[in-house]
């Protein structure tokens, strides 16, 4: 069993630090609404070990917030904050509410006044987190009781626009789940098969109130328990505990990367780099994502987080212009639709063979959800370079339109026209199904290329770069 967990985190998706030497100190301070404050901040420094000055050179940082969870306090989480700090952030892990009559209402209120006192000395020339925290929108994440508190965050503070529940525990009152309801920003939620605290079910139901999100996704890991994201090693889930760890963090740092810190990486790692199985990995994503390129592999990748039972058309065109389509005009011209692929989970994620008609084109990706159709960008991908006025347009000779099924997964290099194993570890197997789409009308289906459409792929697309 231990081989088997241990090849589910591949030395590519390993834990890995992120650029910044991190420090942390403890903080204690009397604030005139909130009494006696307890914090340990955990920042970019200059040097390792406790109190270290801090690195103001890649400066500022977005400002984060990490709350407990019930009977916990701030030593047990500092393994995690430190890795979240190495990616560039200022992290304020909360050490209030450590008694064992947890205020959800007061924890709440004591991590917007934490935030707002780090933005606050950062501003201060002669403080310790001087010019350390930039003007960023705010980020909370939390354990368990802490988890279920970013609710009340959000609705005490809308600074805060970036959540991480690491196995959030349910709340007991409705408000909480209207407020992430109402809540239009970026949320990432985390369980494991194997927690009996804050159970699969619980957390699913955090996920299901993701009405307006931005970006909102969940995963339920395949063998991690409800202390997967603290210093403690139970030892008695089937995943082992330093994985657990290691794969949770690799969650919240693609997340982070992605919507805090700009980094394409953290996109394609969601997308094509989960760490661990899961039993679900859903996105409830209104303002879809798109991930589109062409690695030195011979297959273009494309994915998109978008919104639950959402449809991903890849097109490809002689260049820029527009063409209709059932899901209304593309970009593109002469554009015919080369792979369309559904996900009752909303993630998408495919490796499309690069064709010599498809090396000739332009590409752009259509994302189809009951909010409408996104478009990306129309992209030269491969150098191709504005048309000719003298090229021929298609005329009429992408008729066939008929399709094989199948679904192709990431890691296949299957050729066009044959379906794509789901048994090999890819996207398919680790999202769910992702099915072949019903509603493209000519599009092909799920990796599989009519031969009609290569034939006028290559008509058109005939002169060769």
């Amino acid at each position: 069993m231990l081989p088997l967990l241990l090849s589910l985190l591949s030395p590519a998706q390993a834990l890995d630090p992120g650029p910044y030497t991190v420090s942390s100190r403890s903080v204690t301070w009397l604030d005139d609404s909130r009494g006696l404050m307890r914090v340990t901040v955990h920042y970019p420094a200059l040097a390792t070990g406790p109190e270290a000055p801090a690195d103001v050179s890649g400066g500022p940082y977005p400002l984060a917030a990490f709350l407990h969870g019930w009977l916990g306090s701030a030593w047990m989480y500092s393994e995690a904050c430190d890795h979240l700090a190495s990616l560039g952030l200022v992290v304020v892990n909360m050490d209030t509410e450590t008694h064992p009559f947890l205020d959800v209402e007061r924890f709440a209120r004591d991590t917007v006044v934490a935030l707002e006192w780090a933005d606050d000395r950062s501003l201060e020339a002669d403080h310790w987190l001087a010019g350390m925290v930039s003007d960023d929108d705010w980020t909370a994440m939390g354990h368990s009781m802490g988890g279920a508190t970013l609710a009340r965050v959000i609705d005490f503070d809308p600074r805060v626009r970036t959540l991480i529940g690491f196995m959030p525990y349910e709340s007991d009152r409705e408000a909480d789940y209207a407020a992430l309801s109402a809540f239009d920003g970026q949320a990432l939620y985390l369980v494991g098969t194997e927690d009996v605290t804050s159970t699969p079910p619980m957390v699913q139901e955090w996920f299901d109130h993701m009405d307006a999100t931005e970006r909102g996704l969940y995963a339920n890991i395949v063998g991690a328990g409800h202390q997967a994201v603290s210093n403690f090693e139970w030892g008695t889930e089937s995943m082992p505990d330093p994985i657990q760890q290691d794969v949770v963090l690799t969650y919240a740092s693609q997340f982070l990367e992605h919507e805090v810190l700009g980094e394409p990486r953290g996109l394609r790692g969601l997308l094509f780099e989960p760490p661990a199985e899961t039993t679900r990995w859903a996105s409830r994503s209104h303002v879809p994502r798109i991930w589109l390129d062409a690695p030195d592999s011979g297959v273009i990748e494309v994915g998109t987080l978008a919104e639950l039972d959402a449809e991903l058309v890849l097109y490809a065109g002689r260049g820029p212009g527009a063409t209709p389509t059932p899901h209304g005009p593309v970009d593109l011209a002469d554009a015919v639709a080369v792979q369309a692929v559904t996900s009752t989970d909303g993630i998408v994620a495919v490796e499309v063979p690069i064709s010599p008609a498809l090396a000739a084109s332009w590409v752009q990706v259509a994302v189809i959800s009951e909010s409408g159709t996104v478009l990306g960008p129309p992209t030269d991908l491969f150098g191709v370079g504005l048309p000719d006025d003298d090229d021929e347009p298609l005329d009429g000779t992408s008729s066939d339109t008929s399709t094989s099924g199948g679904t192709t997964s990431p890691g296949s290099t299957t050729d066009p026209g044959t379906p794509a194993s789901t048994d090999d570890g890819g996207r398919s197997r680790r999202a769910g199904a992702l099915t072949a789409a019903g509603r493209c009308g000519g599009c092909t289906h799920g990796g599989s290329t009519s031969p009609g459409l290569l034939l006028a792929l290559l008509l058109f697309l005939r002169r060769q770069r």
